[in-house]
Order: structure tokens, then C-alpha cells, then sequence
């Protein structure tokens, strides 16, 4: 007897460079999809033509009537993109899952409208935190439909390549080592969303009692080029500039981690930070703003309060390194929300 098709999944979002929040989780999905037999295809939302992403749900409907089961699975953060699929997807008797890595507040009466229909039009709802769930259900969303499921997805254990020899240069130079990210430069409420300019300020005041101290900045995407030259700016004029290397370009995020002593996070808003639960695997020590909630094992620090910042810097700093932390891994969860789906 011939073995039934493998179920597909047409993944809606896109895939930059391999740092930063959706981008890790969909390369990483990839692979667990094809490790575990399942068929897949991305359509990038940011590139495709307009006509181009009908004809991609129209194309799986097809492979799910030919057997084996297909469902739409969207990661794009854009309303309008949500709520294409979810009534392409209804139209056609196609599940359709949203995956939502945030959900900030929305001030636009339209993508209010928008988000509500969306919610109510797409089979299964994926909310990486329970804020997050609590923020569907107050745009329509019924309790059924939404599962919390964070993002993380442990790494491959193969593939994980060496850093660049200007990054094991500067690591070999400072002692400690710190390591922060952000997707791309952007502000929240008017505040550096990602807190370079604090952790410029972190690395000034740290380096009174520990000289060598240096911080790895990886920004993929730069986002906000005059506001990356005025922090540059400060470097210069705190004498930081070779203690602050900031990465535009791709970097394996886990083979960093393993050769840092700490993780920053100083977020002034987040989702589920796969960063931090990429450092909890990687037996870094993490520090976080307590802007939102974070996973448990995460130290906090005040949001926006600098001395507050250094104070828990320090005490880290000053205790053990953690053992690698396992069970981060969401593949579970998330296999079982695409069988929820596929069973309607």
C-alpha cells in the first residue's frame, strides 16, 4: 500500500537575513518541517506580486485535495497579509493558522477592522505569549481558536558555523563579554525600542570597574541609518569604539551566545524574545527590561532605568554561569496546532 502524502504547509511571511525574531523561527521551521517529512513552501509577502499570493493558496488547495492535507500558515505581520489569506482561505476550504509574534496596540480604526476579521475568518490562531492571546480574544477571537505556543525552535544540531574572525578577535580582546540584538533599529513611544543607546551607556559605566568589557550589538537590518551614525557618535566620544562592535550582517546568534558571558535585553516592548530562550539554551545568562513578561530564569532590571541596568549587570556578572537549559524546544505545540487545523 502506497504511504499517504505528507501534509503541506504553505508558510506566509518572509525570510531576511538569520538574525532576529521571525526570521530565526521560519528558518528554523523549515527545517523541522523537512526533518520531520512534512512538505512546505514560503511565500515571502514583501516580495510577492499581488497576484502571486492567490495563485500560491490556490495551488495548495490543490495538493490538499489530492490528499495528504494542506494548511496556510502565516507569520507576516501585516494585517492586510492576515486577513488575504484568512478570506482566501475560507473561500476555498483552506485551514489557515496565523502565527501573531507580537500584538501592540492598534490605533488605526482600519487595521482595528482589519485584525478583528482576520481573527475571525482564519481557522486557528498561534499566540506566542498569553498577553498576546488576551489581546486576540479583545479583537473577536474565540477561546478555542487561540493556543499559546511560544516561538522557539532549538537549532539544528548540525550547522552552526564559526564566527567571523573579526568577531573572535574582538571577543579574545574583552573580558566580559556582552551580547545584545535587534531585528532592525526602530522606536516604541518615542524610546529606542532595542536600547542601543542604553547599552552604549551600560558599556561606559561598566568599564570603570571592569576595563576589558565589551558588547557585540548584532543588527541584521539596520532600519534607521541617522539614528545608528548618532550612536556611533557616542561611541566615539566615550572612547568606545573598540569596545562596542556592532554586526550588519549575518551572524549565527547561537555560536555567539556560547562565547559570551551575558545576554542584554533592554526592550521597551517584545513578544516571546527568542533571543533569550536562545541564550537559556546556550547556557548564557540572561538580563531583561520588565517591559512585558518574561521566561522564567530571566533576570529583570527596570525598564529605562540605566543605573538599575548596571546594578543587575554586575550581580549576574558575579554568579555562576547556568547549566544549558533544555525543554525551550516548541516543535510539540506547534505540530499539534497544525493537526488541530488540518481536523477543522
Amino acid at each position: 500500500m502506497a504511504a499517504e502524502p505528507a501534509p503541506f504547509i504553505l508558510l506566509v511571511g518572509g525570510l531576511p537575513p538569520p538574525v532576529g525574531g521571525v526570521s530565526v523561527h521560519l528558518q528554523r521551521l523549515c527545517a523541522r518541517l523537512t526533518a520531520e517529512g512534512w512538505r512546505w513552501r514560503v511565500a515571502d509577502d514583501g516580495r510577492c506580486r499581488p497576484l502571486l499570493l492567490p495563485l500560491l493558496l490556490a495551488s495548495a488547495l490543490l495538493r490538499h485535495r489530492l490528499g495528504g492535507g494542506a494548511l496556510v500558515h502565516v507569520h507576516s505581520g501585516n494585517w492586510r497579509t492576515r486577513l488575504l489569506c484568512a478570506l482566501l482561505g475560507r473561500l476555498l476550504g483552506l485551514p489557515v493558522l496565523l502565527t501573531l509574534h507580537s500584538f501592540r496596540p492598534l490605533d488605526n480604526p482600519r487595521t482595528r477592522r482589519l485584525a478583528r476579521a482576520a481573527l475571525r475568518l482564519c481557522r486557528g490562531v498561534v499566540a506566542v505569549s498569553a498577553e498576546v492571546r488576551a489581546r486576540c480574544l479583545e479583537y473577536g477571537a474565540r477561546p478555542e481558536q487561540v493556543r499559546v505556543q511560544y516561538a522557539y525552535l532549538d537549532p539544528p544540531a548540525l550547522g552552526a558555523g564559526p564566527l567571523p574572525a573579526a568577531v573572535r578577535e574582538f571577543l579574545a580582546r574583552h573580558q566580559p563579554r556582552l551580547a545584545a540584538s535587534a531585528f532592525r533599529l526602530r522606536f516604541h513611544e518615542g524610546l529606542d525600542l532595542y536600547g542601543l543607546d542604553l547599552l552604549v551607556e551600560l558599556v561606559h559605566q561598566l568599564r570603570r570597574t571592569r576595563p576589558a568589557a565589551g558588547l557585540v550589538f548584532v543588527l541584521p537590518e539596520i532600519g534607521l541609518p541617522d539614528y545608528l551614525a548618532r550612536c556611533r557618535t557616542r561611541l566615539d566620544e566615550l572612547g568606545l569604539a573598540e569596545h562596542v562592535l556592532i554586526i550588519t550582517d549575518s551572524l549565527e546568534f547561537p555560536a555567539l551566545l556560547r562565547e559570551c558571558d551575558l545576554l542584554v535585553r533592554p526592550t521597551t516592548s517584545d513578544g516571546d524574545s527568542l533571543s533569550l530562550r536562545e541564550a537559556q539554551f546556550s547556557g548564557c545568562r540572561c538580563l531583561a527590561s520588565d517591559a512585558v513578561p518574561r521566561p522564567e530564569g530571566v533576570a529583570l532590571f527596570r525598564s529605562r532605568d540605566g543605573a538599575h541596568l548596571l546594578q543587575r549587570c554586575g550581580e549576574l556578572l558575579a554568579e555562576p554561569k547556568p547549566a544549558p537549559r533544555a525543554g525551550q524546544d516548541g516543535w510539540a505545540g506547534l505540530a499539534a496546532a497544525y493537526r488541530q487545523v488540518l481536523r477543522g
